[in-house]
């Protein structure tokens, strides 16, 4: 967790199911996607950053977060 108020670099990764992030070229932590969709296809513009609380709400009900505090955008 990153709460110190400055700027940072972070960089995502995405290859089929495997999504890996990086900040400010630190150690790389990777995950796997267990869903059935092998690729992220987005519609809309992808937003990186904090949660409105219902929206992060909602998100933690449905195990899409397990933290809804953690980062803050700006």
């Amino acid at each position: 967790m990153i709460a110190d108020g400055e700027e940072h670099r972070i960089e995502l990764l995405a290859i089929k199911k495997n999504f890996t992030m990086r900040v400010d070229g630190g150690k790389a932590r990777s995950m796997i996607n267990d869903g059935e969709k092998d690729l992220l296809k987005l519609t809309t513009p992808l937003f990186v950053g904090g949660l409105p609380s219902t929206v992060a709400s909602t998100a933690l009900n449905l195990w899409h977060l397990r933290n809804s505090t953690s980062f803050h955008g700006t």
